[in-house]
């Protein structure tokens, strides 16, 4: 996906009402909002670009992948570009308590996580009617709350080493955001092994 759907809610203002309430994700609060000063521990350029009404921005990264900060000081990459994360956050309101679900949960525990956020959710916003229209006007097809959960769960993997978030004053580190990967150790000594093993068969590029 491109940044078509993110052009399409700055140029019409009903949508991006819509997306703001009930689906959470305000443009207003990136311009707005009291973010707190944040930066990666890459050095990568971060870009505001919405947030929630609880406190937590939503961040263009680099790659163009999309990092979301909650207020209790935890963070994670939520999906490749604004569009893919609007799909989700469109397609799966209450994402952030899926976020919680193992590595290992299959389609029943997801689709209950869902069940769960989505009725919680309800108490107080109608969202079919609104996820239905706005899936419409920005072009997004349906797609099963399993699809989204598990590319979410698969984006929030790749946090780690490079979207890592630090408070900029302090420079602590935001807890991950959802299932943990291998320790970091683990993929430099692979790269490192790999690079030894290219050596030994001659190979003058490794």
């Amino acid at each position: 996906m491109t940044d078509h759907a993110l052009r399409l809610l700055r140029q019409d203002r009903r949508l991006a009402e819509l997306a703001a309430s009930p689906f959470d994700f305000d443009l207003d609060r990136a311009v707005h909002g009291d973010v707190e000063e944040v930066r990666l521990a890459s050095g990568g350029p971060l870009e505001p670009v919405a947030g929630d009404d609880i406190g937590g921005p939503y961040f263009v990264c680099v790659d163009c992948s999309v990092l979301y900060a909650d207020s209790e000081g935890a963070a994670g990459i939520i999906d490749s570009s604004v569009d893919e994360a609007l799909d989700l956050v469109i397609g799966q309101p209450g994402w952030r308590g899926c976020t919680r679900l193992a590595p290992d949960d299959g389609e029943e525990e997801i689709l209950a996580c869902v069940a769960e956020t989505e009725d919680e959710i309800r108490e107080y916003h109608g969202i079919d009617e609104e996820r239905a229209e706005l899936r419409a006007a920005l072009g997004f097809p349906e797609r099963s709350p399993v699809e989204l959960v598990r590319g979410l769960r698969a984006a929030l993997l790749r946090t780690e080493p490079d979207f890592v978030l630090l408070d900029a004053d302090e420079g602590c580190a935001y807890d991950l955001s959802g299932p943990t990967g291998p320790p970091l150790w683990e993929p430099v000594l692979a790269a490192g092994r790999a690079g030894l093993a290219r050596l030994r068969e001659g190979d003058p590029t490794a």
